[in-house]
């Protein structure tokens, strides 16, 4: 059996990323992001919610469901889009979910979504 607060203690401690040698600078990235959730995590949860009001950064509609919360009450919340099915977590960068800074060239119009080809299912499996 686990122990609940060894695995409370474990989820709130950050895990140093460094990037390795010749690795892109995106890698450095991951290492700061992860270094700066642990030091306000809850209060970047918070300020998310409260400053764009729950809207898609993707296709600002206002049709946002809240998929799970963290194991560690108030760490990251993770939310989805009904309208265009983007998810995004509460502690990631501000391109990713605030609708003003979200990249022009990946942002949808409601409207345009009845447009796309459907996506076709994927048959079933092959029995052999």
């Amino acid at each position: 059996m686990v122990d609940r607060g060894l695995s409370a203690h474990l989820a709130r401690q950050a895990r140093q990323l460094r990037p390795a040698a010749g690795q892109p600078a995106a890698d450095g990235r991951v290492a700061q992001e992860a270094r700066r959730d642990v030091e306000g995590a809850t209060e970047m949860s918070r300020s998310e919610d409260s400053k764009h009001g729950l809207v898609c950064p993707r296709c600002r509609s206002g049709t946002i469901e809240v998929l799970t919360n963290s194991p560690v009450e108030g760490v990251w919340t993770i939310y989805s889009c009904k309208t265009c099915l983007y998810a995004w977590r509460s502690t990631e960068p501000e391109e990713n979910t605030d609708p003003d800074k979200y990249p022009e060239p990946f942002r949808l119009k409601p409207e345009d979504l009845a447009k796309f080809p459907v996506v076709p299912t994927i048959p079933p499996l092959r029995r052999s």
